[in-house]
């Protein structure tokens, strides 16, 4: 696919919403991480354990100040 931006032409690889099945809809270089503030939550969790699964390194962060 290609865009403009900033008036210039630009190839870009734009996956579907959904479209994890190319391998280069989400691919991780060396060094990618993420840093999730609420990790220990029931959507933080399942947030970290994807990027972990896409090859992040992943820093969660949550103070367990709210919840059951």
């Amino acid at each position: 696919m290609t865009e403009s931006v900033r008036g210039k032409s630009v190839n870009a690889a734009v996956p579907e919403p959904g479209d994890f099945s190319r391998p280069d809809a989400h691919t991780v270089s060396m060094g990618d991480s993420a840093v999730v503030a609420g990790g220990a939550g029931f959507l933080g969790s399942h947030l970290c354990e994807r990027l972990l699964e896409d090859g992040y390194e992943v820093i969660c962060v949550d103070n367990f100040g709210s919840g059951t």
